[in-house]
């Protein structure tokens, strides 16, 4: 038996980027996503909280897939780099779910386990694990002890007329499964028996067959054409157009009275008429051109965002979230549109200014209310 050193660390995601946190079950909490890279299972461990929204999730789960390519560098170790899996765990089904509970588990058993901490977040753990015994030329020691005592016990070299497999058994047999220096050889397929050919069945060559001079006749001569007797080309007459005889006849003209300027009529065109915005007396119809209003402003200072609409106690629900989690919630009372409370707290201050501005402006343009 010998020990193997494991790393483990906790790193929080959020907007693309890990932060190293405390290796401790209290860093990991409903509001936050944190990647546990544990070399003991060999995995990374996606804890998303029950208050994440998908937005985030789906940014998390590509970091925490890079961090399995690439792993983490601390100080001179670079932790997760060999890791072979991704496996997300809900906060909001470890109760509900067997398998998220089971992972759950997998994961706070790190934290019990005996470990020290170095560069104040890295754990490390002391594993004990077996000595595989090395396979050479896909034989184990005790294989090649065995044929090297038959060569040993044999008379004379070519005298054992037994195969290796009988003397050793199967080359593979007592090799640990994955060893990294176990062969592998190809199976040998047999060669198929060459096909007998019987001089009845071959047929022999047929005999050239042979062309006298007399019977090739000699070629025809060519014929002569002499210049008299080819004819010049007639000229082409269009279908309706007769062959003008002499030169042609300038085209007659036509004078074309012009209208007088003076007299012509000059349309005066109304003076351009401000755009009203268009009344609407449909008040739930309001209540959703609000709403698309509320979306469309968003969007002018988020590229990526998540919209779920919910009914709860006869009334929509409309949630947005965003890269750093809910931007606002919101109801509609038929043209009334009320925001919930945490709506705008997570975002920034400028953009939650800009956002309602804008808001505010187009309600005004389009609805006039």
């Amino acid at each position: 038996m010998s020990g193997a050193v494991k790393d483990a660390i906790l790193l929080e995601i959020s907007s693309g980027a890990a932060k190293r946190l405390p290796f401790s079950t209290e860093s990991l909490t409903d509001d936050n996503i944190v990647a546990v890279l544990d070399e003991i299972h060999e995995v990374i461990w996606l804890w998303m909280g029950k208050n994440t929204g998908l937005i985030m999730r789906r940014g998390s789960m590509r970091v925490a897939r890079s961090l399995k390519a690439y792993g983490h560098e601390i100080g001179p170790s670079i932790v997760g780099r060999k890791l072979k899996d991704v496996i997300a765990i809900d906060g909001l089904r470890i109760e509900s779910d067997l398998g998220e509970k089971a992972n759950f588990e997998k994961v706070i058993s790190l934290f019990t386990q005996e470990h020290t901490i170095k560069l104040d977040f890295l754990a490390e753990f002391q594993v004990l694990g077996k000595v595989e015994q090395p396979a050479y030329y896909g034989l184990s020691r005790s294989q090649r002890d065995d044929l090297v005592q038959a060569a040993i016990a044999a008379p004379s070299a070519g005298d054992d007329s037994r195969k290796i497999e009988e003397i050793v058994g199967e080359f593979q047999g007592d090799i640990p499964s994955g060893s990294s220096t176990t062969a592998t050889f190809p199976k040998k397929t047999p060669p198929k028996p060459a096909t007998k050919v019987s001089a009845a069945s071959v047929s022999p060559p047929k005999p050239a067959t042979k062309v006298s001079a007399a019977s090739v006749s000699p070629p025809k001569p060519a014929t002569k054409v002499s210049a008299a007797s080819v004819s010049p080309p007639k000229p082409t007459v269009k279908p309706g157009i007769s062959p003008s005889k002499g030169p042609p006849k300038p085209a007659a003209k036509v004078d074309i009275p012009l209208p007088d300027i003076s007299e012509t009529e000059i349309l005066e065109l109304p003076e351009e008429q401000p755009i009203m915005p268009f009344p609407m007396e449909d008040e739930p119809l309001i209540g959703e051109v609000k709403a698309a209003i509320v979306l469309t402003s968003i969007l002018s200072e988020y590229n990526d965002i998540f919209l779920g609409v919910k009914t709860e106690d006869d009334q929509k629900v409309y949630n947005i979230e965003g890269p750093e989690g809910l931007i606002c919630r919101f109801t509609l009372d038929k043209s009334k549109i009320q925001f919930l409370p945490g709506s705008w707290e997570k975002i920034n201050p400028d953009k939650k200014r800009k956002i309602q501005k804008l808001f505010i402006d187009r309600v005004k343009t389009l609805i006039g209310t």
